[in-house]
């Protein structure tokens, strides 16, 4: 026992001393090569390892997160989205579903009685001249003032073949 107790304190001693007189050596260089064998170890080939470069950053599988959370992370970000939209719309202006620009009274017309045959709300038509003395007929649903009510009318239009629309704020 006495004998291995020995041994052990001279080993200690050794290693001690050893480490002493490297430092002594250089002690920036011993620092140096400690950090660099310490990033190789991070890196993914020891052979493509430079002063310049950085090691990627590499999680072990043990510590990702679930694909569960990762699901819910993006879910609750998605729903923080849709809450700001909301309540940008929510203020005091007005939104309007354009559905079409017609040089024709009679096309405009059309779309109209389309629109309201379908039961979408507030749909109406207008008619505007241009610089040039033309005259052009919109037909646009609204107003609307929250993000909510917009979907359901944009999802009706789409669901009637209708996919060229536009939203605008008046």
């Amino acid at each position: 026992m006495i004998i291995r107790n020995t041994l052990t304190l001279c080993l200690a001693v050794g290693v001690l001393t050893g480490c002493s007189q490297i430092a002594d050596i250089n002690p920036l260089s011993q620092v140096s090569q400690s950090i660099q064998s310490v990033t190789k170890l991070g890196s993914q080939s020891d052979d493509s390892y430079s002063d310049g470069e950085t090691a990627d950053l590499v999680v072990p599988p043990s510590l990702a997160l679930p694909a569960d959370v990762q699901r819910t992370q993006q879910i609750q970000q998605a729903t923080q989205q849709r809450q700001q939209q909301q309540q940008a719309l929510s203020s005091n202006k007005n939104y309007y579903v354009v559905v079409g620009t017609y040089p024709d009274s009679e096309q405009a017309m059309d779309m109209f009685v389309r629109l309201s045959s379908i039961g979408l709300p507030n749909a109406t038509m207008e008619s505007r001249a241009t610089k040039t003395g033309k005259s052009l007929h919109m037909v646009r649903l609204g107003p609307f003032k929250r993000q909510e009510q917009i979907d359901k009318v944009k999802d009706s239009l789409v669901s009637d073949g209708l996919s060229q629309f536009k939203v605008v704020e008046s």
